[in-house]
């Protein structure tokens, strides 16, 4: 195919490879950030290649729906509207159909096709996701978790804006076959409604439904100089599980290895089981970390001064 580039998502090389200019750009808005990354944590051994083909306007018009998946021993499949996807986690090889139609909804391409895809591809290895969201600074790795709906995203936004930098924003990848780390990508934060009330600048951003039925504002921050670096971090690890549990309990209370460990496995998003070993990466995660349960029953603003004393200590 004409347009070929590469770029060391979550520090392993991926080859993205497509007919159509659009698709090269978008990659590189999204990617393109990786390539600031230290050489020294690049893994020197396993690769992976996303082939991404627009089709012509002759070909049957998209059906309407939502973006579905389906997993087998490995091998993942993705249709939707204008989109068919195929890929590969253990030849590290996807492929992926796009409809022109398709082009005009560029966050449910980037999000749930091309990013979806390239995580696949990209975690075969040593990269187990968890569903949780990680900021990093001071020589310390915070990691905020919980079920979904729990305010995870609306704190990150509050640490983000505050100036902390991002790791992860939906699911952090564990390393631990070294030294642990953790990895993430990052190219926007998804926030519910709610989330407005609490920060003024978003008033005049649209909510729009997304393919798993959630309603959210999105914050685009792809290509945004001096927002984003890559995504990778290590040190002192804190792991906050957030919990809406009511004013009696304090704001931050420590929390066992044991707990944090359960309400990582029980809070999974749907098909994170489907990426390895994630018990395995858990366990050494909470081997190391300081865990606490955060109240986010609490005003969002004490939440944010308290994660980020937590990253000054």
């Amino acid at each position: 195919m004409p347009h070929e580039a590469a770029y060391p998502v979550l520090g392993v090389p991926l080859r993205i490879r497509t007919n159509d200019s659009r698709i090269q750009d978008l990659c590189a808005r999204l990617f393109g950030y990786w390539r600031e990354i230290d050489n020294a944590v690049i893994d020197p051994v396993h690769t992976a290649t996303l082939d991404l083909v627009v089709e012509s306007e002759a070909t049957a018009p998209p059906l309407a729906g939502r973006i579905r998946y389906r997993y087998h021993e490995g091998t993942v499949l993705g249709s939707g509207p204008g989109i068919l996807l195929h890929a590969d986690r253990r030849t590290g090889r996807g492929l992926g159909f796009i409809h022109p139609h398709a082009l005009n909804d560029a966050l449910l391409l980037r999000r749930y096709v091309i990013e979806f895809s390239a995580l696949l591809l990209t975690t075969r290895h040593d990269r187990a996701p968890i569903h949780a969201a990680a900021v990093a600074a001071n020589g310390t790795v915070l990691l905020l978790a919980g079920p979904s709906g729990g305010g995870k995203s609306t704190l990150l936004y509050g640490l983000q804006r505050a100036g902390v930098p991002i790791v992860a924003e939906e699911s952090a990848c564990i390393a631990c076959a070294d030294t642990l780390r953790v990895w993430g990508h990052v190219s926007g934060i998804g926030l519910s409604p709610e989330a407005v009330q609490h920060f003024p600048e978003l008033s005049g951003l649209s909510t729009r439904q997304m393919p798993n039925g959630r309603t959210k504002v999105f914050v685009d921050l792809a290509g945004t100089a001096g927002d984003r670096r890559p995504g990778t971090a290590t040190g002192k690890f804190i792991l906050c599980i957030l919990e809406r549990y009511g004013s009696p309990l304090p704001l931050l209370q420590p929390l066992s290895r044991e707990a944090a460990a359960k309400i990582l496995m029980r809070t999974r998003e749907p098909g994170l089981e489907h990426y390895g070993d994630t018990a395995h990466a858990v366990d050494a995660l909470v081997r190391e970390a300081e865990c606490h349960q955060l109240s986010t029953a609490m005003p969002v603003a004490r939440c944010v001064d308290a994660l980020r004393a937590l990253l000054q200590d």
